[in-house]
């Protein structure tokens, strides 16, 4: 076998065997010539004689040598010496294996002058839907323990993925090629491709899915995850339906959606797909789970330049886009309907408000040519003649009329105008009767003097709120710091921060029902319940007495900011009437000066309680520029008015807690441009319940009264003076009643 490695130039064998008898033979090898196992230095020279004969001989000298070196005496002797095991894997000796017949790329080893390669510059021909357009091949499996070709690297790998995109570019279907979107239907094998060559691509692309896969899965190096990513960012590299798609097309989910996968708009991995098995690499790219409804108005508009030319010939009842835009809209309609999250962040301030997006989707009119819904009329007259697929409104325009497989809850969906309008009507408003803000809220004001009962209604929205304790702070500051707000380039809005203000704190925060409830005028929260005497109701509005613009700023536990709330009736600062803004934790680190007024440092033992709390802001009339169109039949409201309101509260505040339910404490301060100053304080102790009793009424059948009876005691306290207390024996009556239909 080891003379097969030799030619008899080579000088290596003496003579044959049968010329010398044993004992010469044993004495010529006294003497140093070779016998038993090559040397690492004779095998390495043999290796390199592959490289210096001719191509036959050399495979077959290289096929006897990898022999050689499958067994295992040869190849633990190479591996004992680190630099000949080297040498050897950079030696081109190595036969590289022919390009097979269904392999339809480009195969790297004809690209060789010599079908030799070392090791070091091949691949094993296991990997050759990896690696064969970008290596030379060898089959080196009986030498493997010797013979190390590297294993395949991201780079080569995504090499070989765009050799086989460039080969097959013509399945690589884009939004740009019209012919291809035209004829596309889901599934369907295009004409030009053989099913050999599906087959080839789809093996290959799944190979290497699988590769990619792995380097995305665990502890990976992070490098080669970025590399795929910026290699595939902007390539049509997926492969379903018989193409290559971009990943913008395609969703990953195990529900089905409203509508099918139409290539190449709409792809789906689902769960019992091939490709589902590659999820890391999906999750690479952040494949998302549906389509948004930006990419699906895309979809609509790309569709409609599409078939812009002509009426489209292939939109014909059951043909895939037909089908597939009206399934589209009305998965537009669904998500709009039941996904609130874009509808919250609108009412939450976090989001501006968008145009319409209903009136950009696209669908066909009656002669099958595409249209934006703001340009088209439901048919809800087809007793009517028309004219093909449009009609002649009164003022001579056309209106053109959606196609008759349009539904009717589809089009009311879409906001869609009916026909019957644009047949009748030239020009259509909003016709009904309308009551301006500021003459409803002078008519309010017109009910409520601007007494006491302003405090009054304020104490009652709190009581009804279970608030504990209340605060009203007279601000008299007019010189506080405005740098910091949320408009600061609105000279007049500074002003707004900086006037003289009542200050209203209870310590419970507002809820998101009573926000609404506040901004329903004259109804209120307090509608449904009917335990709660005034809160937020029509009552709430009596601040308009002393002010054009009242604010209030709610904080959760901890004394976290939740809500900055404006009222602004006249339009002034806030076109809307209002604005109401969420805030974010460290928002009042940001905007310091804009929560300023509501004097947190001054009175922490309300705004930190642990359930949390509410302070209102009413800037006094006459404090800040008052506008030409304020409130009819208001006057400016100086700050001795709202020193007379608490001088009627010092005189009325003690039997006004006898009738509250929650409330057990009032203070009232004024704050200068150096400190708080209390004026006094009323507080309430209630003893424990008595034992009610009951007893029957002439009311009714089953009537009853219910007695309940308490001590009560009130105190009021002013600093410098003696604390003034009041005892209370309060009774409470409650009638129960049935009436004839024992309800």
């Amino acid at each position: 076998d080891l003379a097969e490695l030799y030619t008899e130039e080579d000088g290596k064998f003496v003579a044959p065997y049968y010329n010398f008898t044993e004992d010469q033979l044993d004495a010529l090898c006294q003497f140093g010539m070779l016998h038993g196992q090559l040397p690492n230095s004779e095998i390495l020279d043999r290796a390199e004689s592959v490289t210096r004969i001719d191509a036959t001989a050399g495979k077959e000298r290289a096929t006897k040598l990898l022999m050689l070196l499958s067994g295992y005496n040869y190849h633990e002797q190479v591996k004992k010496d680190e630099s000949d095991w080297s040498r050897l894997q950079e030696i081109a000796f190595l036969p590289v294996v022919s390009k097979p017949d269904d392999f339809l790329l480009c195969w790297s080893g004809n690209k060789l002058t010599r079908q030799f390669s070392s090791a070091s510059q091949s691949a094993k021909v296991t990997v050759k839907l990896l690696l064969g357009s970008v290596r030379p091949l060898v089959d080196v499996q009986r030498a493997t323990p010797i013979i190390k070709c590297p294993a395949p690297i991201v780079t080569d790998v995504l090499q070989q993925l765009d050799t086989l995109l460039l080969e097959f570019k013509h399945l690589q279907q884009t939004f740009d090629d019209r012919s291809a979107i035209l004829s596309s239907k889901p599934g369907e094998t295009p004409a030009e491709v053989s099913a050999h060559e599906i087959k080839f691509v789809e093996a290959m692309a799944m190979r290497i899915y699988k590769f990619l896969n792995s380097k995305c899965t665990g502890t990976v190096s992070r490098d080669n995850v970025d590399q795929i990513k910026v290699s595939l960012a902007d390539k049509h590299w997926v492969w379903i339906g018989h193409r290559f798609v971009s990943l913008q097309s395609v969703i990953c989910t195990e529900t089905v959606p409203n509508f099918e996968s139409c290539p190449p708009f709409f792809n789906i991995i689902q769960k019992d797909s091939t490709l589902w098995q590659f999820k890391e690499l999906w999750d690479v790219f952040k494949v998302p789970s549906s389509f948004s409804c930006s990419y699906i108005l895309e979809v609509m508009s790309t569709l409609k330049k599409t078939y812009d030319t002509a009426v489209p010939p292939c939109l014909v009842y059951g043909h895939c886009h037909f089908k597939l835009l009206l399934d589209l809209a009305q998965h537009l309609c669904q998500v709009w309907t039941t996904d609130k999250t874009e509808t919250q962040a609108m009412a939450d301030g976090t989001l501006e408000a968008q145009p319409d997006k209903r009136h950009d989707v696209v669908l066909p009119d009656g002669t099958g040519r595409l249209r934006r819904v703001r340009d088209l009329a439901y048919d809800n007259t087809p007793w009517i003649e028309r004219r093909g697929g449009e009609i002649i409104s009164p003022d001579r325009s056309i209106v053109y009329l959606a196609h008759p497989r349009v539904t009717y809850p589809l089009a009311k969906d879409l906001t869609m105008p009916f026909s019957d309008r644009s047949r009748v009507e030239s020009d259509t408003g909003v016709f009904c009767q309308v009551e301006e803000l500021c003459v409803r809220l002078s008519n309010i004001l017109d009910k409520y003097p601007a007494d006491i009962s302003i405090l009054k209604e304020l104490i009652q929205n709190a009581d009804d709120a279970k608030a504990t304790e209340m605060h009203f702070v007279l601000d008299t500051r007019k010189g506080a710091q405005a740098k910091k707000v949320f408009n600061a380039d609105n000279e007049r809005w500074k002003k707004l921060q900086c006037c003289p203000a009542l200050c209203v704190f209870n310590d419970r925060p507002f809820e998101e029902e009573h926000i609404q409830g506040i901004c329903r005028l004259g109804q209120g929260s307090k509608q449904d319940d009917p335990m709660s005497a005034g809160r937020f109701g029509i009552g709430f509005n009596a601040v308009y007495h002393l002010t054009d613009h009242p604010s209030f700023l709610s904080r959760g536990p901890d004394a976290v900011p939740r809500d900055l709330c404006f009222f602004d009736p006249l339009k002034v600062y806030e076109t809307d009437g209002g604005r109401r803004y969420r805030l974010t934790p460290n928002i009042e680190q940001k905007f310091c000066d804009q929560f300023t007024p509501y004097l947190k440092d001054l009175l922490p033992a309300i705004i930190n309680a642990e359930k949390g709390s509410t302070v209102f802001r009413l800037p006094l009339r006459g404090g800040y520029h008052r506008n030409d169109t304020s409130i009819k039949g208001t006057k400016d409201c100086p700050e001795q008015k709202v020193c007379t309101l608490f001088t009627e509260l010092h005189s009325d505040g003690g039997e006004l807690l006898l009738f509250l339910k929650n409330i057990s404490t009032i203070r009232v301060s004024v704050l200068d441009d150096k400190s708080l100053h209390e004026l006094f304080a009323v507080s309430r102790k209630q003893s424990s319940d008595y034992t009610p009793s009951a007893m029957q009424t002439p009311h009714g059948t089953g009537s009853q009264l219910h007695f309940s009876s308490h001590q009560r005691e009130t105190c009021l306290t002013r600093p410098g003076a003696t604390k003034i207390c009041n005892s209370w024996h309060v009774v409470q009556c409650e009638l129960s009643a049935i009436d004839e239909s024992n309800e």
